[in-house]
């Protein structure tokens, strides 16, 4: 260590008088980077040096690896005073988009966004500023990594501790829009009480839940309905679309199971044909409920179809998507024979791939009956084979 003063600016940093000239780089002049070093000119310093060549007459010292040795032994001594549950004041030194950094006398704490309110924040900056005095609680000290993490809302009382027992599932409620993210919307229901609505509990619409953003905006008040709530975990699920009809529920009404439909095929993917029935609501054609030739690969028998063709088929199941078979309204020659071959009545058809040494077969179909299971193909003349176990 070695006492100066620092004379004036050159290039790449400062010149400072320790007796003789020396070098103070910029990177070594503060802990940051400095804009304005006016205050720190003809002011006594200390500094220490870092390099040395007598040969040259060159000399490079620091005043940073003082200025740290320094913060160092009053961060020790300051993070030996902080306890767990300590009420301290502190100033804001940085704001990060995770928290801030709160300089508590010498010892700065890491205050994480999540502890900063109660209520959801999109960035720290909309509560805090440089500069800004606070009262914090240390709620985390950690002697190994010498870190101590302070909260903010911990001086507050939990909300939660408040409103025990006073949301139940199906009440209504108002509330205002604090957050909107690609899985949900966030609204305040009351003063530091958020709960989530899924995207899927926006509209009955999954085309317009996709994109929860284009449906609400932060600030705007909307109603709700308690789908679960739960105060152990502090939870909160709202939903929206239960305040409106089910449409699925008034078209299956007036479409039942084995209604006959005219539809347009809107798309074909992954071996499933999708039908516009009525407006937000869709119909499924699985391949295998295509046709009912079995000699036809159920790949093959998408392909004769395209979007935008117009086609009927009967709702065989009446769920979020309404299923509709195709091959219901062709004649069903295989299972008009069996039935009364067999004098059973088949309920269910399955399909299951021919071992490889009997490919050249083509693919098996396996009829279930209430008696017996009969798995049959066709050869190439149409005449009917029989493989099963009776």
């Amino acid at each position: 260590m070695v006492d100066g003063i620092i004379t004036g600016k050159v290039k790449g940093g400062l010149s400072a008088e320790i007796g003789i000239t020396a070098f103070l780089p910029g990177s070594q002049i503060d802990t940051r980077p400095l804009r304005d070093v006016s205050h720190l000119l003809d002011v006594p310093q200390k500094f220490k040096v870092l390099k040395m060549d007598s040969k040259r007459n060159n000399i490079v010292v620091s005043r940073r690896a003082v200025l740290e040795e320094t913060h160092k032994e009053l961060r020790e001594e300051r993070f030996s005073q902080l306890a767990l549950g300590d009420v301290v004041e502190g100033r804001v030194k940085a704001i990060t988009d995770y928290g801030a950094f709160v300089d508590l006398g010498g010892y700065d704490s890491l205050l994480h966004s999540s502890d900063i309110t109660y209520r959801r924040i999109g960035h720290p900056s909309e509560v805090l500023k440089i500069d800004q005095i606070v009262k914090v609680k240390i709620i985390k000290v950690d002697p190994e990594k010498n870190r101590v993490s302070c909260g903010l809302k911990q001086l507050e009382e939990d909300p939660w501790t408040k409103i025990e027992g006073k949301f139940n599932v199906g009440d209504k409620l108002q509330g205002i829009c604090s957050n909107v993210t690609d899985y949900g919307i966030f609204f305040e229901v009351e003063n530091g009480i958020e709960g989530l609505a899924h995207r899927d509990m926006l509209t009955w619409s999954s085309k317009k839940n996709s994109q929860p953003g284009n449906l609400y905006a932060r600030s705007q008040s909307v109603d709700c309905i308690v789908l679960e709530v739960d105060y152990i975990k502090k939870r909160l699920s709202l939903g929206i679309k239960q305040l409106t009809p089910n449409p699925f529920e008034k078209y299956n009404e007036q479409n039942p199971i084995g209604t006959i439909v005219e539809t347009e095929i809107k798309a074909i993917k992954d071996n499933i044909i999708f039908c516009s029935l009525e407006e937000d609501i869709d119909g499924a054609i699985f391949s295998q409920n295509i046709s009912w030739d079995i000699q036809d690969d159920t790949k093959d028998a998408i392909k004769k179809y395209s979007v935008g063709d117009k086609i009927k088929a009967k709702i065989i199941e009446n769920k979020k998507y309404s299923f509709l078979v195709q091959k219901w309204l062709k004649k069903n020659t295989i299972k008009d024979v069996l039935e009364k071959f067999f004098e059973v009545k088949i309920t269910s058809i399955n399909t299951c791939n021919l071992p490889r040494k009997k490919r050249r077969l083509g693919k098996f179909k396996g009829y279930k009956t209430q008696y017996k299971k009969v798995i049959i193909t066709l050869d190439p003349k149409d005449n009917i084979q029989l493989f099963s176990d009776i």
